[in-house]
């Protein structure tokens, strides 16, 4: 079996693959979507919507599906080429550039960051760089979503899961002892069927970020009426004493 080490976000058709193009992945993101366009329609926003840390934009496809404006934003020229290819149909609009300091002429009432994007801050710095920025970024009474991994009620056993017809991942979170931000180290391998076999291998260093701990920093900025929701269940809240591991942040500007 050949082995390659690959800086994260080498191959984004890859992670569609794996992430996307299989019916799991597909009502995954469906289910995100759909959630959010009926807290947008409760709350009674414009349907313009910007993506932080957008990837290859498949959060902004099923949006513009919906009817919706979209901006996305992501560091990585990789996953935004893939992006713009899979929204070359609608009139999405991408910048690349940091969620820490980038900034968008236009105000949206919605702003996203889903898929984790927030678990790669590395320091408290950046976590409040980004907060503060994505606030100036919204319009009055905006909403603001994203979600985390709770590294407390993580999983830490090895996981293989099979991902289409011939592709497989192999997960593995390696919790340690807070300091400060940083819980865990997130390990990942992509492996292909073939007659050799491929195995691709990435590391992610991810701030396993505490909701309660971003809840704080939100407010802080400015965010109002704070929730955490377990993943995307808008009518069940969760406190320092839950158990689930997938969070979802709301806060209003």
């Amino acid at each position: 079996m050949m082995v390659e080490k690959f800086r994260m976000y080498k191959e984004p058709e890859l992670y569609d693959d794996i992430y996307f193009n299989v019916a799991r992945g597909l009502n995954k993101y469906s289910k995100e979507v759909n959630a959010i366009d009926d807290l947008v329609n409760q709350c009674g926003l414009d349907k313009r919507v910007i993506d932080f840390c957008c990837g290859t934009g498949t959060h902004l496809k099923l949006f513009s599906d919906l009817g919706y404006q979209c901006t996305g934003v992501d560091i990585n020229n990789e996953m935004l080429r893939l992006a713009k290819i899979k929204n070359k149909n609608n009139l999405s609009i991408f910048y690349q550039g940091n969620i820490c300091d980038i900034k968008i002429k236009n105000k949206f009432p919605i702003a996203i960051s889903m898929y984790g994007g927030f678990n790669y801050l590395e320091t408290e710095k950046d976590v409040k760089n980004a907060l503060t920025n994505i606030y100036s970024i919204l319009e009055d009474d905006g909403i603001f979503i994203l979600d985390t991994r709770w590294a407390k009620n993580q999983p830490i056993d090895v996981m293989l899961e099979k991902r289409g017809r011939d592709l497989y991942i192999v997960r593995q979170w390696v919790l340690k002892e807070p300091d400060n931000l940083r819980d865990a180290v997130y390990k990942i391998a992509f492996i292909k069927e073939g007659a050799d076999g491929v195995l691709m291998y990435e590391e992610h260093h991810q701030n396993f970020l505490d909701p309660i701990y971003l809840r704080t920093k939100m407010i802080d900025v400015g965010f109002k009426n704070v929730k955490i929701y377990d993943n995307f269940d808008w009518e069940k809240e969760v406190n320092k004493n839950s158990s689930t591991w997938r969070t979802v942040i709301m806060g209003r500007k």
